[in-house]
């Protein structure tokens, strides 16, 4: 681990020497929260916010174990697998043909990650009622309409997660509204709260969150903050700009949980919560 972390902070010094920096302009460090990235911000004296885009990831997984989703998901992603071997996807394509489905059956085996899943759980809903019309030729069994209907009660849920996810990713997100949407998920799938509750938040992380909010800082946030909000803005004429107004796309869950967050903030530097952009 220790080897790694050096190893890193070699390769952000480089990266840094490209654009005339070095490690003293390095106001925090965003990452997954693996054993050397925190060992890296330690080493440098940075703050750490641990990607939220990737604590999204690991509360999904969570929740689709916890709530016993997972065999539900293997037996259609067996039911892909099987649509696109050799003989059965010649005859599933001649079925499909010239309809909205042809380019449905396509699905990566190798469901590393949630968001692949959700595509899956989105794909079968689709495909189910000619699946299960075509099934004794194909010799493909479709799902059972129990499990239709759990599938579509997953696929609700993680349409849910994937709304997050997305905005998880924007690079004109903040703190607050990661909050916001971190306590409407540990409300609504209270099974995630483990990973998205703010209670699990960092200082660093709530110490910027009440900054945002034009809070009162303890002395210890405000040490915290104080190296970060006293960093040489130099000649770079964006940084004296106001926090811009968050873009906000058409509803979804994600967008109704911001509600009345939506608004423009207080004057305060911006601190990227996702290293997922």
């Amino acid at each position: 681990k220790e080897d790694r972390t050096h190893y890193n902070e070699r390769l952000i010094e480089v990266a840094l020497k490209s654009y005339g920096k070095t490690m003293a302009n390095v106001a925090y460090i965003v990452a997954n929260n693996t054993n050397w990235n925190p060992a890296l911000a330690r080493e440098i004296n940075a703050p750490f916010i641990e990607c939220f885009a990737q604590k999204i990831n690991l509360a999904v997984e969570k929740f689709l174990e916890e709530e016993g989703y997972n065999p539900l998901v293997n037996k259609v992603d067996q039911i892909f697998r099987m649509l696109a071997t050799w003989n059965i996807s010649k005859k599933w394509s001649n079925i499909v043909k010239g309809t909205e489905l042809e380019e449905m059956t396509s699905i990566p085996y190798a469901l590393t990650h949630w968001t692949l899943k959700y595509e899956m759980t989105k794909r079968y809903v689709k495909i189910h009622e000619t699946l299960k019309n075509n099934q004794d030729e194909l010799g493909v069994d479709a799902l059972k309409e129990s499990e239709l209907v759990r599938l579509e009660e997953l696929h609700t849920d993680v349409t849910n997660f994937y709304s997050v996810y997305q905005l998880f990713q924007r690079d004109d997100l903040n703190l607050v509204q990661v909050k916001c949407l971190c306590e409407a998920l540990s409300e609504d799938y209270p099974v995630m709260s483990s990973y998205l509750h703010p209670d699990q938040f960092s200082l660093f992380e709530k110490a910027i969150i009440h900054c945002i909010e034009g809070g009162s800082l303890t002395k210890q946030e405000h040490q915290l903050l104080e190296t970060f909000m006293s960093i040489d803005k130099g000649d770079d004429e964006t940084d004296e700009q106001p926090m811009k107004k968050a873009k906000i796309e058409p509803p979804n869950y994600a967008e109704q949980k911001l509600g009345s967050i939506n608004k423009k903030l207080p004057d305060v530097r911006f601190i990227l919560p996702t290293a997922a952009i």
